[in-house]
């Protein structure tokens, strides 16, 4: 026996469940996809004109990025999976593990 073992699952028809499934996920999966080649479309369009292979980028143009990215993130976690994306700053302190 499994610790989270579902009994009824012998009940249920795959052609209930088939209806649900379709509003919901080809919806889901579109805006997934197409919220992603946006992002791609505007990482390409900020990325004109730099040369990012010897100098790291500018202040502005990452800032722009890691908002898009994030704005992203957090459009498919909310849409996509049906989570909140939250984070926590903490710092660290190795000094015990360093030996100073």
């Amino acid at each position: 026996m499994y610790m989270y073992e579902r009994y009824d699952a012998k009940n249920w028809s795959f052609w209930r469940c088939l209806p649900g499934a379709l509003t919901l996920l080809v919806p889901r999966f579109l805006m997934m996809f197409f919220s992603t080649i946006l992002l791609g479309l505007t990482v390409n369009i900020l990325m004109i004109g730099t040369t990012a292979n010897d100098k790291p980028l500018s202040s502005v143009r990452r800032g722009c990025i890691q908002f898009w990215v994030k704005f992203t993130d957090h459009l498919h976690a909310i849409f996509g999976w049906w989570v909140y994306c939250t984070y926590e700053y903490i710092k660290c302190d190795y000094e015990e593990y360093l030996g100073k």
